[in-house]
């Protein structure tokens, strides 16, 4: 359904939908690191990247995943930011 990546083109994002025997609709999202090839699998159907600056004073960047999360047994919905990639220093 959707794909995505971030500034530095390290993480990227893949989205998709598939119907269900009941006819509702689940979604399932794939963070995916490529210099470790590592994986997350999330129940998400939206996603996007940030770099939010630590302060007002520094040059460094946190990079941020944010993503909607609609897990396929519940009706709760929510929105997640998760700091990704490695942290500010001394912060």
């Amino acid at each position: 359904m959707s794909y995505g990546v971030d500034a530095g083109e390290k993480w990227c994002f893949l989205v998709g939908l598939y119907p269900t025997e009941n006819k509702t609709i689940n979604c399932q999202m794939q963070l995916f690191f490529t210099e470790k090839r590592q994986q997350q699998l999330l129940e998400g159907y939206a996603g996007c990247f940030a770099d939010i600056p630590v302060s007002d004073n520094s040059a460094y960047k946190n990079n941020l995943f944010c993503f909607c999360e609609k897990k396929a047994a519940e009706t709760v919905q929510k929105l997640h930011f998760m700091e990704i990639g490695n942290p500010a220093p001394n912060q």
